[in-house]
């Protein structure tokens, strides 16, 4: 399993799944050529990763996401999992209004990417751009905890073969997922105080 912010819930652990199993087989269609198949992807993404060394990353991930072992994510991989992820979620949007369902097995409605975000990633600095990254003094950058990642990630960077290396750790015993699913219901389903 991938190490989130949040332990995944049965909808967020599918959705997973289904994102990087879709962006598997995209990759691997041999009828589109690189600049398409890599048009879904971020800039940013396309930028660090290759067709051949995305498709690596995401079969790595794919496996570990079904381990019963849990894997320490980096900013690089975390930049793949917000793309894959965003992409399947506009997909099931757009089903889901069409009175269809991407993923028909979790009966979900909307699904808020910005929320789903905000929940299981630890933060989003991978998003940073460059510009902004250079110009935050020393203070800020020690201040917002970047990881080791972010420089080469924001800059576009080439990872070195340690930074997408997965890392099995223990499961730390306070890592409970929150109970957002609900059958039928928007995703993540948040009650409201009245």
């Amino acid at each position: 399993m991938l190490f989130f912010a949040e332990k995944p819930d049965i909808a967020f652990h599918k959705i997973v799944q289904y994102s990087l199993e879709i962006a598997s087989e995209n990759l691997k269609e041999k009828y589109l050529d690189d600049d398409d198949v890599m048009s879904n992807f971020y800039e940013q993404t396309s930028g660090v990763f290759n067709r051949k060394e995305i498709l690596s990353q995401i079969k790595e991930l794919l496996t570990a996401h079904t381990s019963n072992k849990l894997f320490r994510l980096t900013d690089y991989h975390f930049l793949i999992l917000h793309d894959v992820i965003f992409t399947a979620v506009c997909l099931h949007n757009d089903f889901a209004q069409n009175g269809e369902a991407l993923f028909s097995d979790l009966k979900i409605k909307h699904i808020d990417f910005g929320w789903v975000a905000d929940i299981f990633f630890w933060d989003e600095d991978f998003l940073i751009s460059s510009d902004i990254f250079d110009n935050l003094l020393p203070d800020a950058k020690s201040s917002l905890n970047f990881s080791e990642e972010t420089f080469g990630v924001v800059h576009g960077q080439k990872p070195h073969p340690e930074e997408v290396k997965l890392k099995a750790i223990k499961i730390p015993r306070d890592w409970e997922s929150s109970d957002i699913y609900k059958p039928g219901e928007d995703y993540p389903f948040i009650e409201e105080d009245i």
